[in-house]
């Protein structure tokens, strides 16, 4: 007798299923012991109808979104507390899913997969995101959705290459800082296939799935850019970049060398009193002056760039402090919950506890964290590479992990932000360094089980 086919379906999914309700099980238990809170990032996000060319308009459609569906079904009052929900309820199991469905794509292995499934839900550094009200959650969906569906390209989906552009771009519209994401998945796909490029192959087979993910980048990049110049005179994604660079020229404003430029001198008097703090200083230059939010920005990106050229010293002395930050580990965002949340759900508080000091352990030793980030992610891509899905694989998630942090240090001082920034990829961190430990382990036994019959 032939077995159901809900059965069938329940089979070949139970790690999968197993995972979710996991996820799901440990998320109640949470979601009982919080309080949400807001921020100063949170309150920009909340509202948007007064978005301004600064903020982008991901997040705040995600929470619009929500707040639609709460207006439409009276569901509840408490807007913060169901924002949260979605997140955690929501996002958090499509998050949970991802780092599954990509972790079997890096290892062909439900195991696996299921393990990193757990490990993901057990990294508190991570999941504690989503019961906050900033972008760093919905920041993971996108970039795993872009990753997924880009990797899927070249398994010959036709719809990949449609969902990889849309979800691109939803993914810069939620944090500016990948905008230029697409152009390194491109050149990394270029680099792994290069032989095949040179011979023609490669452009003959995915010139035109990956045409059009190039052209939906772009028409997204510029249709938020368009709107940005109607309203309010600039052409470009976000004006978040002269105060992320504020940052750092906030530690040497008094350095100003006046004389070069007496249009710029007149303002850089005023970012001197304001002793570098680059959102004190842009409120005089619109209150006092009249200026919109996009000559701020160009005036304040004018005093970073002068700053840094005649500073670039003390400029490069602070990257390694900001490395340093941005690599820490520490709960300070999930400080206000973290001794309700352990007094309340001890059992689950002691499998947070061991990963907290297990990564804590590898994240601050200099020798593990290189070990961690370098050595074992080109030890892996070297072991992989006569598997051609798994090497391509491995250098967009290295490319991923890179350019995040070389974006964030390299435009950010040191400080908790830094290791904020880091939340979007940690889980392809750790997803390569435990993947590659899984491969050669499998690999291994697999030539000792080998070797064995033939001594007998």
């Amino acid at each position: 007798m032939a077995r159901p086919k809900v059965l069938d379906f329940l089979l070949k999914h139970s790690a999968l299923i197993f995972l979710l309700s996991a996820a799901l099980v440990i998320r109640v238990f949470i979601f009982q012991n919080i309080i949400p809170l807001i921020n100063t990032d949170s309150v920009t996000y909340l509202v948007l109808r007064d978005l301004e060319p600064v903020r982008t308009p991901g997040y705040p459609l995600f929470i619009e979104l929500i707040q639609f569906f709460n207006d439409l079904f009276s569901i509840t009052p408490q807007y913060l507390r169901l924002i949260v929900f979605s997140q955690m309820f929501l996002l958090g199991l499509v998050n949970t899913y991802l780092v599954y469905a990509i972790s079997k794509l890096l290892t062909r292995s439900r195991g696996f997969a299921l393990f990193m499934g757990l490990i993901f839900n057990l990294d508190y550094f991570v999941s504690g995101f989503e019961f906050l009200i900033l972008t760093e959650t919905l920041t993971f969906t996108f970039l795993g959705l872009t990753l997924l569906f880009y990797q899927k390209i070249f398994e010959g989906k036709r719809s990949a290459p449609f969902l990889a552009g849309l979800f691109s771009v939803l993914l810069l519209l939620t944090r500016p800082t990948y905008v230029v994401l697409f152009v390194l998945l491109l050149g990394l796909t270029w680099l792994v296939h290069f032989r095949q490029t040179v011979k023609g192959n490669f452009f003959r087979k995915y010139a035109k799935p990956l045409g059009i993910f190039l052209l939906i980048n772009l028409v997204g990049i510029g249709s938020w850019s368009w709107r940005n110049k109607v309203k309010y005179d600039y052409f470009g994604i976000s004006l978040i970049l002269p105060y992320q660079l504020g940052y750092y020229t906030t530690r040497f404003y008094q350095k100003y060398k006046m004389g070069g430029d007496p249009e710029l001198d007149k303002y850089a008097r005023i970012f001197i009193e304001e002793k570098g703090m680059p959102y004190d200083f842009g409120h005089r230059l619109s209150s006092e002056l009249g200026l919109s939010e996009a000559e701020v920005a160009r005036i304040l990106m004018k005093l970073n760039v002068k700053l840094i050229k005649e500073n670039f010293g003390d400029y490069l002395k602070r990257i390694p402090r900001a490395a340093g930050d941005y690599y820490d580990y520490s709960w300070f965002w999930t400080l206000p919950h973290n001794k309700r949340l352990f007094h309340q759900i001890k059992f689950l508080g002691r499998f947070l506890r061991v990963f907290l000091d297990l990564h804590t352990a590898v994240f601050r030793n200099v020798v593990t964290l290189l070990i961690l980030i370098l050595f074992v992610p080109a030890a892996f891509i070297i072991t992989s590479r006569h598997r051609r899905d798994v090497f391509h694989l491995l250098w967009l998630m290295e490319g991923v992990i890179h350019y995040n942090f070389l974006v964030s240090v390299l435009l950010t001082n040191a400080g908790v932000n830094n290791l904020r920034f880091r939340v979007p990829v940690e889980p392809f961190i750790l997803l390569i360094f435990y993947g590659a430990l899984f491969s050669w382990g499998r690999s291994l036994s697999r030539r000792i089980f080998r070797v064995q019959p033939a001594l007998k």
